[in-house]
């Protein structure tokens, strides 16, 4: 059949004017069918002609979809492939830091002292990070309560008890320090507690601390026991000698 005929006018015609024009080159357009294309223009001027050619978007887009669609799937095979793998690496590990982690815990919880673990802020506060089951019952708190606070707002005891100093001097110097029976007291309980502080590698503060209200009470009781003896020996109104077993 004779090829139907376009007028020179028209915007489909757009690339052959140019081409007829002596110029080459590019363009998106709409040809004769309707369709969006990518037309490619050049002039022959050897033969007063012009050449264009042409390639539907859609055509061209599909090509990058089914280059692209076999990629895609690669890619997620490889990912899961990689998710897979990394998941029988990590899982033992995994599995070790949570053995870790309930060992730790049921020896912290089983624990016969108190333990107080500190983590120390830039602004010079030490914030209570952890606190166990002998602790809660020697405070008479639960851990809930004080964990996130600073450690003087948790026990505002402390600070007349010199356990602030205690914590600076062993952030510092890194070395474990004891402090000697001391009496406690705020407004929630009062007692003898001595303690242990260390540093441990991750820079936090561990406290071991008793409660021996019970051996000071026992101790006085003793010394006043032995004065009370004392006395009545020195004072008797007879003469008492004391003779050991061995007759000396």
């Amino acid at each position: 059949d004779a090829p139907s005929s376009l007028p020179m006018d028209a915007d489909v015609a757009q690339p052959m004017r140019a081409a007829l024009a002596g110029r080459s080159g590019t363009m998106i357009g709409r040809d004769y069918a309707g369709d969006t294309v990518l037309a490619a223009y050049e002039p022959v001027p050897s033969l007063n002609l012009g050449l264009v050619a042409k390639i539907d978007i859609a055509e061209i887009r599909h090509r990058f979809t089914d280059a692209v669609l076999p990629l895609v799937g690669i890619g997620v095979v490889a990912v899961v492939a990689a998710a897979t793998l990394f998941f029988r690496i990590t899982e033992p590990v995994l599995k070790r830091m949570r053995r870790s982690e309930e060992r730790f815990r049921a020896l912290f919880d089983h624990m016969k002292s108190g333990a107080a673990v500190f983590e120390a802020t830039s602004g010079g506060t030490f914030i209570l990070t952890d606190l166990n089951r002998k602790g809660e019952e020697i405070a008479a708190i639960s851990r809930q309560a004080v964990v996130g606070r600073p450690v003087a707002e948790a026990f505002p005891g402390v600070v007349e008890l010199g356990f602030l100093t205690l914590l600076e001097q062993v952030q510092v110097s890194g070395k474990a320090q004891d402090q000697p029976a001391r009496y406690y007291r705020d407004e929630r309980m009062q007692g003898w507690r001595e303690s242990h502080v260390y540093k441990l590698p991750t820079g936090e503060l561990v406290s071991l601390f008793n409660d021996v209200t019970e051996q000071k009470a026992a101790e006085r009781a003793l010394k006043e026991s032995e004065a009370r003896f004392r006395s009545t020996f020195d004072n008797a109104a007879v003469g008492i000698a004391h003779v050991g077993l061995d007759g000396s």
